[in-house]
């Protein structure tokens, strides 16, 4: 009994084997594919077309070391080629290019998908269908605007990157660390159009030109009401957006005041938000938030204990928060756009008030009152505790 038990067990080995070491089946040679890095969706010159232009690994860079292929004379090659397809939609101009190719197109390590400003203004809804629908595209792979023209902007190199759709990534990704809501993926734009009143917001990627160098920056966020953009926001007002929706992991916080300036780095936040009814029914959004900081740098603030330098940091934090975050406030409120998502935070907890809200919600959201209670505290004012100016200045 035991001996055929064991003979048992080796040919269920042998079958496994067998059938795992022939590999999966749906493995593809990678000298029949095209690796596609970074897809780009432009407005086309012709009305109703689309022009859609990827960026491909070139088969000999895959692997290879350094910021391209080695050429003759010591230059360097770039890693990557665009082709691109203007058609009606984006199956059409993708099939365009698979039949155009002498290989197949694998889109399952894209990283970015980017759409231009006039394609933005537009209306980007009905382009998100072909990659929310293709088995090979990954639902993680970042949107983003471009200032200008997509196309351009996936063709600019980046410095110490061999494919600049993967350095784009991971300028959103280093956004992304100070506050998750820096950057946003295909599954969560396309969870954000779907929700009533709540306006996305998509990072804007610039090029810019210097003397020497042609670089990329990652300049505010594009405001989007449905699936159109309808305007942006700066950095600066980035930042107040951040305070409100909470979860900021890092950042610097400038404080000015007429004793001295500083730069203060973001340890922690947290918020609080609730809703107060006036007597008339309108909603006051209130919201309590704390800041924990440490002192990155000091200026000024001669013939001052720590004790007060402290206050007077807390009190210039406080004021700077406000400012950062009444200037997002104020701008998303002319354009209409509730980019906080007060409207289904107001559903969420009191849906019976929200039905006689619902209807008014766009014209009530630009006199929306935010009360704001800031806390900060500063946990951590470095290796020293006066400047070196403030040290000569005792000396002197």
């Amino acid at each position: 009994m035991l001996n055929k038990f064991k003979k048992f067990l080796f040919l269920l080995m042998v079958f496994i084997l067998v059938f795992t070491a022939s590999g999966c089946y749906d493995i593809r040679e990678l000298d029949s594919l095209y690796i596609v890095t970074g897809m780009a969706m432009d407005k086309a010159e012709q009305p109703g077309l689309i022009e859609v232009s990827v960026q491909i690994a070139k088969p000999g860079a895959l692997g290879s070391g350094g910021g391209g292929d080695k050429k003759g004379g010591g230059g360097e090659e770039k890693a990557t080629i665009i082709i691109d397809s203007v058609k009606r939609n984006v199956i059409e101009a993708l099939e365009a290019l698979r039949h155009d190719s002498s290989r197949t197109l694998f889109m399952h390590h894209n990283q970015v998908l980017i759409f231009g400003r006039e394609q933005a203004e537009a209306g980007i809804l009905p382009y998100l269908d072909a990659s929310m629908r293709d088995q090979e595209t990954r639902l993680e792979v970042m949107v983003l605007v471009a200032d200008e023209k997509a196309k351009d902007v996936l063709n600019t190199e980046i410095k110490a990157e061999k494919y600049s759709a993967v350095g784009i990534r991971r300028m959103v990704d280093n956004k992304r660390s100070i506050s998750k809501f820096f950057g946003i993926d295909l599954l969560t734009l396309v969870s954000k159009l779907t929700e009533e009143t709540t306006s996305p917001l998509l990072p804007i990627i610039k090029i810019v030109e210097e003397e020497d160098l042609t670089r990329l920056s990652l300049t505010g966020m594009a405001v989007f009401k449905k699936d159109k953009m309808i305007g942006k926001i700066t950095e600066y007002q980035l930042r107040g957006y951040s305070w409100v929706m909470g979860e900021l992991k890092s950042g610097y916080l400038p404080v000015k005041l007429k004793q001295g300036s500083s730069v203060m780095y973001v340890k922690s936040s947290k918020n609080k938000l609730n809703t107060i009814f006036k007597p008339d029914g309108k909603p006051i959004m209130s919201m309590e938030i704390e800041g924990v900081f440490s002192v990155g740098e000091l200026m000024g603030f001669e013939e001052m204990d720590t004790k007060q330098i402290v206050d007077e940091l807390k009190k210039g934090a406080e004021q700077a928060i406000r400012k950062e975050i009444m200037s997002c406030f104020k701008s998303v409120q002319s354009m209409k756009a509730d980019i906080y998502g007060f409207g289904d935070y107001i559903n969420k907890h009191h849906p019976k008030k929200w039905k006689t809200l619902k209807p008014q919600w766009e014209e009530l959201f630009p006199s929306l009152e935010l009360d704001l209670k800031i806390k900060v505290e500063i946990k951590d004012t470095g290796k020293i505790l006066q400047s070196p100016q403030m040290e000569i200045g005792r000396l002197s």
